[in-house]
């Protein structure tokens, strides 16, 4: 999975986006029980070891920052699409830290 907002969004909106989901995945990291009745009220696995794992694969520190080899994974996934006729990306498809 992943987040993406559209290039015509003005840069100042799409960094302040940015900002703002990284200040929620750092709340969520910091406060791990604040989302457990919406998770549990929406799990279709009720016992929580398994909800928590489903959690942690999908939202872990590559959420906060890709660094080097999140962004290598990606431009991997870009070059492999292009093989199979995913129109070219020529910008970054990262947002710019202000």
């Amino acid at each position: 999975g992943g987040i993406a907002i559209h290039r015509r969004i003005k840069p100042s909106i799409r960094q302040r986006f940015d900002s703002l989901l990284r200040e929620s995945v750092q709340y969520a990291f910091d406060n791990p029980d604040a989302s457990k009745d919406y998770v549990t009220c929406h799990a279709q696995e009720m016992d929580e070891s398994v909800m928590r794992s489903h959690i942690n694969l999908y939202v872990n520190d590559y959420s906060l920052d890709l660094g080097e080899k999140g962004k290598a994974a990606i431009s991997k996934m870009y070059e492999v699409g292009k093989q199979f006729g995913m129109p070219r990306v020529e910008d970054s498809v990262f947002v710019p830290i202000a």
